[in-house]
């Protein structure tokens, strides 16, 4: 089978890309700075910090896909990341880059977006073969960033910004997806793929509510200045593609599943 290499391994996305690759039979590495670092059974280490290019080690592997992602640093990560890892495929190596990026990254102007886009460019313009993946938002996202962060516990009511909208996937539906491009030819071209349904936050909420026996009033209300540049993405509808719609697992299906495993 390929020799397969996975960036961002330690994050939410990379350890069930991981765990899935096992699954199938690959024994993928998996980049990492952390020296504490645990990699999954059935996976080995390859120590290296994207954002120092000095501590990649040579790359020669037949598959990479790029996990790796930071919000919060994504000028180092996605972009001098990216730039970094190119830089340090063996140069008798052609790999086929698998990179995970965002349903809408170029049509905002949000920061992480547009760090995301510079990613994307850097290896469209590389002599790299490459695959890019857009994801919309996954149901973790959804439930964790916009329910839970906005929640009160004492009001009855749970109030939300108004018109938000998404079609989240769930993140095991997302990882199988993208472990069937390890034995697909690059296609030198971008692929979207969102979740199986497009559903407001108000509607996606009161079925959290009701999964839970909550007696919430889920109401919208005007946009707040926090966040309103993120907001106004999921108002807007950049982060949909109702044309390509995958997955078996439901909002609902993934918040029966969440309860059920605490």
């Amino acid at each position: 089978m390929k020799r397969v290499l996975v960036t961002g391994g330690s994050g939410s996305l990379g350890k069930v890309i991981i765990r899935e690759l096992v699954r199938l039979g690959y024994h993928p590495s998996v980049l990492s700075k952390k020296f504490n670092y645990i990699s999954p059974t059935g996976s080995t280490i390859l120590m290296g910090d994207l954002t120092d290019k000095r501590s990649l080690p040579d790359i020669n592997t037949e598959v990479i896909i790029h996990c790796a992602s930071n919000p919060m640093d994504s000028e180092n990560v996605d972009v001098k990341g990216t730039e970094h890892l190119i830089g340090a495929i063996n140069k008798d190596s052609s790999p086929h880059l698998i990179y995970i990026s965002i349903v809408g990254v170029d049509k905002s102007t949000f920061s992480y977006y547009t760090h995301k886009r510079k990613a994307e460019v850097i290896i469209e313009n590389s002599k790299v073969p490459y695959t890019i993946l857009r994801l919309t938002q996954f149901h973790d996202f959804v439930v964790q960033r916009m329910i839970y962060n906005l929640q009160d516990e004492e009001s009855p009511e749970f109030k939300i910004p108004e018109g938000l909208k998404f079609q989240s996937i769930d993140i095991t539906d997302a990882s199988k997806y993208i472990a069937e491009f390890v034995e697909k030819e690059p296609l030198n071209a971008t692929v979207t793929l969102g979740g199986p349904e497009v559903m407001s936050l108000k509607e996606m909420a009161q079925i959290y509510f009701n999964q839970i026996n909550r007696d919430k009033k889920v109401i919208e209300v005007s946009e707040s200045k926090e966040d309103s540049e993120l907001y106004a993405i999921f108002r807007s509808g950049i982060n949909l593609c109702p044309e390509n719609r995958y997955g078996s697992i439901r909002w609902s299906d993934f918040l029966s599943k969440r309860i059920i495993e605490g």
